[in-house]
């Protein structure tokens, strides 16, 4: 360690002052240069986060109109078969059914019972008589007449 030395002047002891100062100074030279790195930084990940969270919120809004979309799709072919199951109770034709009208169950159940009013009921057709079939005597009688 050096030797004490008094200070004698002000001059002595503003160059010693300026010296310490100098020191502690240089220590935090990149101060400020870390301030805007940092605050640059900062600047970056909220930049990143607010991009994450509009392509989060973008993703969110196409799920959300996907899922209106597939519950429009099935509440319509609910309504489609509802109307094909009540026409087919009232024996209306497969192609009225999508003409049944109304809200809900009760008032397409009412429409179907006018339309059925207006229009004869689909009934399917009586198998054809089989001429070969029948009692066993009118078939000799014809043979029997047939031989003669």
């Amino acid at each position: 360690m050096a030797e004490f030395k008094t200070i004698e002047t002000q001059e002595e002891l503003n160059g010693i002052i300026e010296a310490r100062l100098q020191r502690e100074r240089a220590k935090y030279a990149d101060y400020e240069q870390l301030k805007q790195d940092s605050a640059a930084l900062k600047e970056l990940q909220g930049k990143k986060y607010d991009d994450q969270i509009t392509a989060l919120n973008g993703q969110i809004q196409k799920a959300q109109s996907d899922l209106t979309a597939m519950k429009t799709r099935a509440e319509a072919a609910e309504r489609s078969l509802l109307r094909s199951r009540i026409a087919a109770e009232k024996h209306l034709p497969a192609e009225l059914a999508d003409r049944l009208t109304g809200d809900d169950e009760a008032a397409l159940r009412a429409d179907a019972e006018v339309l059925s009013k207006l229009i004869a009921p689909v009934q399917p057709p009586a198998p054809l008589a089989d001429p070969g079939q029948g009692t066993d005597a009118g078939k000799w009688g014809d043979l029997s007449n047939a031989l003669k």
